[in-house]
């Protein structure tokens, strides 16, 4: 079945939205999210009550909070993503390309 699949498709890239607490360098997982082969991204808000929201990139989902950042689940060497690496520091996040 996958032989018949677009060759240049890429499986989606799943990761985690951590904001950091001011100060501390600390935070937490406040949502799931998945950056889809297109560059659009999902997000899961898993509260009460859950909610799912959609960003055109992920530059506009990062640019809302300086202090929220991803944390990729899945590694890829081949994903077509201009964010390579991200090294934080104590009011946001730079990302590497």
């Amino acid at each position: 079945m996958t032989a018949d699949l677009d060759p240049d498709r890429v499986a989606p890239r799943r990761f985690w939205l951590v904001r950091r607490r001011a100060g501390s360098g600390t935070g937490g997982i406040v949502a799931e999210g998945t950056l889809w082969s297109s560059g659009r991204i999902a997000v899961h808000w898993p509260g009460r009550p859950p909610a799912t929201s959609s960003w055109v990139s992920l530059d506009d989902l990062l640019a809302r909070d300086r202090s929220t950042t991803v944390e990729w689940l899945d590694a890829s060497n081949d994903w077509r993503c201009e964010h390579i690496e991200c090294v934080e520091y104590d009011g946001g996040a730079i990302w590497i390309h």
